[in-house]
């Protein structure tokens, strides 16, 4: 009965300290969610690097940049891709799509 009470002690004393430094640890919501997408990156190019030939891979890394907003970026790595798949049907819409896209 002891070793509950000490645990629950541990346990509110833990939930304190993460109430008050939590900004301290993690920061703001902005930051974190930015260090979040740039892992996501890095994470396919590193991809890319080991095998520097799929056409897969830029693909992955097409859409990521579009759903971070990084438009030439995608459009980079779509128009790699076609170079490597010239009969790749799906990278020439996605393609299409984003040059019609107004600016």
């Amino acid at each position: 009965m002891l070793y509950f009470f000490l645990f629950l002690i541990l346990a509110a004393s833990a939930g304190i300290f993460f109430l008050v430094f939590r900004k301290r640890l993690f920061g703001d919501r902005h930051f974190r969610f930015k260090l979040f997408t740039n892992i996501g990156e890095r994470y396919w190019i590193k991809r890319i690097k080991r095998s520097p030939k799929d056409p897969v891979l830029y693909k992955k890394l097409a859409s990521w940049y579009l759903r971070n907003k990084k438009i030439d970026d995608a459009v980079q790595a779509l128009q790699y891709v076609i170079e490597l798949n010239p009969e790749d049907k799906e990278a020439k819409n996605k393609l299409e799509k984003i040059q019609d896209r107004p600016a």
